[in-house]
């Protein structure tokens, strides 16, 4: 019977009905958007307090004169030495050796239109010329980013789609293939288990997509306070257990190296530690030709007070937008409590009271905020489906105190109407 009747409410006031209707949709639609703004930038938050409380020392070969490093690459020992050097920082330092270096790979076929922003240097504005290698092309230079394990766990990389890297993953054996993650923006462009043909540093290489990082997917690195991985290829910085076959693969192996111990070094310590660590480092491993950069951590205080600065403007939006929206709610409420009132006669002769009057305009106010938000939890966890148990604490929480403050001031008018002047008017 009550619902009866607010089926008949909605249709005799079908514009305001539905005026209601649209406020509350945009409004939970402006929730849901807040709401995956705030779990994205807590997660940035918690990255970036685990990370605050280290500091970087950026390490730096001082192989400055290229005369010298032509002579120290044509000995065969030098490559065994920076193999040395990199597996003792990786393993023997007893700090984290952090490895998160940008250097764009070759790939075919990516003149697409789609595929335009995975080019390197896109956010910028500029447009690198393809190129053409050994007759074949043209090529185009495409973001990517060499990660050790270490890195890749430091910045709590995650998969959403296939399978993360193993620790066989970041050993080579012999292998032209190299298994890589994608950006959350390659997900509509290739699946798990694709190839992608291309060149590294000059060498033919076939990446194997393992699989998708979750957007907003972030790291810092010497160069970037801020760098988003969803336009990304991801590669492990692998450790070439054999030796070199040629001539080629030895210099691609020596550059390959050259670039692993350029890492940064993240830790609690003081600088005197960490720098007495590192110069044990260079005495097991032979290797005298590089040093360590004071420690700095500005990066990640700017990142932090970013966090903050939009956390605090997502809060003002949020509280701002359920204001005005409560407001119209209720304004178009009491309007509906006010056209109803000449059928409320007809209630009272049948043997209602004022609760039975109460409940109904209860049922209605229900209905209109129940039903959006039902649309809405439904919507959300068959397309997003991200922190959904906060979400549905959330829309719930909403929904209870629109109708919460709605209902009382409707409440309050229905308490102060006297049955008998309605009876009278009847009669």
């Amino acid at each position: 019977m009550i619902f009866t009747e607010v089926s008949e409410s909605i249709r005799r006031s079908r514009t305001a009905s539905y005026f209601i209707f649209f406020q509350i949709i945009m409004l939970f639609f402006l929730v849901t958007i807040l709401f995956l703004n705030y779990a994205s930038l807590d997660r940035k938050t918690d990255q970036a307090q685990t990370l605050s409380s280290l500091n970087r020392y950026q390490l730096s070969d001082t192989l400055y004169n290229d005369g010298e490093l032509r002579k120290l690459m044509s000995q065969p020992s030098f490559l065994t030495i920076l193999k040395r050097l990199y597996i003792n920082l990786e393993e023997n330092l007893d700090e984290k050796y952090i490895y998160a270096f940008t250097q764009p790979a070759k790939l075919l076929n990516y003149d697409d239109a789609n595929k335009e922003i995975f080019r390197s240097y896109y956010e910028e504005g500029k447009r690198i010329k393809p190129s053409m290698i050994d007759n074949i092309g043209p090529y185009y230079s495409i973001k990517a980013i060499q990660m050790n394990k270490q890195a890749i766990d430091h910045f709590q990389i995650t998969v959403m789609d296939g399978q993360p890297f193993d620790i066989e993953d970041f050993k080579n054996v012999n292998s032209k293939n190299i298994p890589v993650l994608l950006g959350y923006e390659y997900k509509n462009i290739y699946q798990v288990g694709d190839v992608i043909k291309g060149k590294y540093l000059f060498e033919d290489i076939n990446f194997h997509i393992k699989g998708f990082v979750k957007e907003n997917s972030l790291v810092t690195t010497a160069r970037r306070s801020e760098l988003y991985l969803d336009r990304y290829i991801i590669m492990p910085a692998q450790h070439f257990i054999y030796s070199p076959v040629d001539d080629a693969s030895f210099k691609f192996q020596q550059k390959h190296y050259l670039q692993l111990i350029n890492g940064e070094i993240h830790s609690s310590n003081n600088g005197y530690v960490v720098r007495n660590k590192f110069e044990a480092i260079k005495k097991e491993s032979g290797f005298f030709d590089t040093q360590l950069l004071g420690a700095n951590n500005p990066s990640y205080n700017f990142v932090f007070a970013s966090i903050n600065e939009h956390i605090g403007l997502l809060t003002l939006i949020a509280i701002s937008v359920f204001i005005v929206c409560v407001i119209s709610i209720f304004i178009l409420m009491l309007d509906k409590v006010d056209k109803n009132f000449k059928n409320f006669s007809v209630h009272f002769i049948s043997g209602a009271n004022l609760n039975h009057i109460f409940t109904y305009f209860l049922a209605e106010i229900i209905v209109m905020v129940c039903l959006p938000g039902v649309v809405a939890i439904l919507f959300y966890k068959f397309l997003v489906d991200v922190s959904f148990v906060w979400y549905l604490i959330l829309m719930t929480g909403c929904m209870a105190t629109i109708i919460l403050l709605t209902i009382i001031p409707v409440y309050n008018k229905i308490r102060r109407l006297e049955i008998s002047m309605f009876l009278k008017r009847a009669g």
